[in-house]
């Protein structure tokens, strides 16, 4: 007989492996300035597997122009959202996803906009869905 399993089973919470959830990404690429900006939306149960994948991702990324972070939590998931802009230079996906030994998921709408909080708002609202807070 399966028992079954609790809130905090189901959101991840007993996982062992830091790289269970997806690995969000997208990329702006602006040819008159030379640049190119990734975004990367880390999110996790345990904030120091958080600091694990950051680490991974900073590892596969050419010379960064710049790079920020924001993070944040919503109930049981921390997150962390990695902003780092270079030189025109693709970042290897395949070499990513052998490091991070996960889903890595294109999300088109993981960027900043005009608006100062737009991208905050954005991450916000997709970990309500998550986590089923939201439709």
């Amino acid at each position: 007989m399966r028992i079954k399993p609790t809130d905090s089973e189901i959101l991840g919470r007993k996982a062992k492996r830091p790289r269970e959830r997806p690995l969000y990404w997208n990329f702006i690429g602006n040819p008159n300035e030379e640049k190119t900006i990734y975004y990367f939306l880390i999110v996790n149960t345990d904030k120091r597997q958080i600091e694990d994948i950051s680490g991974i991702l900073y590892g596969q990324m050419p010379r960064p122009i710049e790079a920020r972070q924001k993070d944040g939590k919503l109930q049981d998931l921390h997150y962390r959202v990695f902003i780092v802009d270079t030189h025109n230079t693709r970042i290897d996906l395949y070499k990513l996803k052998r490091a991070y030994n996960g889903e890595i998921e294109k999300d088109t709408k993981l960027y900043e906009g005009k608006s100062p909080d737009r991208l905050e708002k954005y991450v916000v609202s997709k970990l309500e869905k998550i986590l089923g807070l939201s439709s």
